[in-house]
């Protein structure tokens, strides 16, 4: 996005955040019940590799409108990733044999725009709307191995403070992230309204999988460490391949691409309850009873 762009969108959004003088204000809150899934080093983007590692998440929001158009929205969810080569139908990936599991945290704020208004006191009743913000991620890659669950971070699978790969740092389990989306609205009551939404978190971290760069031969972690429990999460396609003996990698084998950030979607159903003009005189009074004789269509 150049220069002119940003300065035009600025100018667009402070225009209809001051016409808000003359229009009516509303406040809304509520909630999203929906799925989440992951996508990064270890889950590509096909239907059979996504379907499975579809969990159930949610969100409580709630946002200031400053007119039927421009709003501000505050948001915190909780919802579950996870990933792993065995439904991956790419062989090298299968044969990598790698996997994960994570709870996950979001929280933020966006800005929100109704690109047909939204009113229903004013027979506004539906939206289509596109946001962008941003949030903090919190999550905390995790994967099993002979029948136990092991947090991966404190392991340093990738290497992550040994002596010999100094610039491998342990990575932190928070992560900011880049929040757009967009959604439909419609208001079955003027009180009351339900939609569809969905969310993209495009995180600053490569890690929400616990996979990026290249391997850390299996010896070097065993040596360093001492921890075998590391050594085996670090390089698991001796597993896939039925065996206990160690198929051996070097610095130079990919484990995972560090240079492409991992994603985090959030996605489902909005159920939002208004307050209109919730700091001035009607929200003392109550809703409004009155139609308005403006001609607005309805759908």
């Amino acid at each position: 996005m150049n220069r002119s762009t940003i300065i035009l969108f600025a100018a667009f959004i402070g225009t209809s955040i001051c016409t808000s003088t003359f229009a009516q204000t509303r406040l809304e809150v509520g909630t999203l019940i929906g799925g989440s899934c992951y996508q990064g080093d270890i889950l590509g983007s096909t239907v059979a590799e996504i379907a499975p590692n579809i969990h159930l998440s949610g969100s409580v929001q709630g946002a200031y409108f400053f007119n039927d158009y421009v709003g501000v929205r505050l948001s915190g969810g909780y919802g579950k990733m996870s990933g792993g080569d065995k439904f991956s139908e790419v062989p090298w990936r299968r044969a990598r044999n790698l996997s994960f599991q994570s709870n996950v945290t979001n929280f933020g704020a966006r800005v929100e725009y109704n690109i047909t208004g939204f009113n229903p006191l004013m027979e506004k009743n539906f939206t289509i709307y596109p946001f962008a913000g941003y949030h903090q991620v919190l999550f905390n890659p995790q994967a099993e191995y002979k029948g136990k669950l092991y947090d991966l971070q404190p392991l340093g699978t990738g290497g992550q403070g040994l002596s010999q790969y100094p610039d491998r740092k342990a990575y932190k389990l928070s992560t900011g992230s880049f929040y757009y989306g967009g959604g439909m609205r419609l208001a079955i009551a003027p009180q009351l309204s339900v939609g569809i939404e969905f969310s993209a978190f495009r995180t600053f971290t490569d890690f929400l999988d616990d996979v990026a760069g290249n391997y850390v031969p299996y010896t070097d972690i065993l040596q360093a460490s001492g921890n075998q429990v590391a050594a085996a999460l670090s390089n698991r396609e001796g597993e896939f391949r039925g065996s206990d003996q160690i198929v051996l990698k070097t610095a130079n084998d990919d484990r995972g691409n560090l240079k492409v950030f991992d994603y985090y979607y959030q996605f489902g159903l909005t159920v939002m309850y208004n307050f209109y003009n919730p700091f001035g005189q009607k929200a003392k009074t109550g809703f409004s009873k009155k139609k308005s004789t403006r001609k607005c269509p309805t759908f």
